[in-house]
């Protein structure tokens, strides 16, 4: 991820995109089996994004695209070719001890990264990343609030502050 000065939006991720697109053109899937498809998509296409998501709400919108382009390879073989769905997009995501085959559901896993964040904020105030954060938004870890200001924070601090409420949940 480069380095962010303007405002974020769908451009921003669009070498996300152009990763995983090029990856997928890369591959010559109508040679590989349906697990042969899936393990390439949990292990290779799957990842691409995660560095992202530690730290930022990816749109959704990107995560469609790429959740679309997962679909698309694991079906036809092909990132570009459309062939129709056997099985649910849900159903597929979900653990394989549910039934399930594995892959993520980047939404969630967006989420729980950057309630990993949260977590931080509240378990370790000792850290230099949440000290600093902390003094850069005029709080102290003794009074974290139920909300996190989010008006004029970073893109990371609003997207932490999204999910603010559901880290709390956690620890009560």
């Amino acid at each position: 991820m480069p380095v962010i000065h303007s405002r974020v939006n769908k451009q921003t991720y669009q070498e996300i995109l152009d990763k995983v697109n090029k990856r997928l053109s890369w591959w010559n899937a109508m040679h590989l089996s349906l697990a042969g498809r899936l393990t390439l998509t949990q292990l290779v296409i799957q990842t691409i994004p995660i560095y992202a998501m530690q730290t930022t709400k990816i749109p959704s919108g990107i995560r469609d695209k790429i959740d679309q382009a997962c679909r698309h390879f694991i079906w036809s073989g092909a990132a570009g070719k459309k062939k129709m769905s056997l099985v649910k997009w849900d159903h597929i995501c979900q653990p394989k001890l549910c039934g399930g085959l594995g892959l993520k559901n980047l939404s969630l896993m967006n989420e729980a990264l950057l309630m990993k964040i949260g977590w931080g904020l509240i378990s370790s105030p000792n850290s230099l990343w949440v000290q600093v954060l902390l003094s850069k938004y005029g709080l102290d870890h003794a009074s974290l609030p139920n909300v996190l200001p989010t008006k004029y924070g970073s893109y990371m601090w609003k997207a932490v502050g999204g999910i603010w409420p559901e880290v709390l949940k956690g620890i009560k």
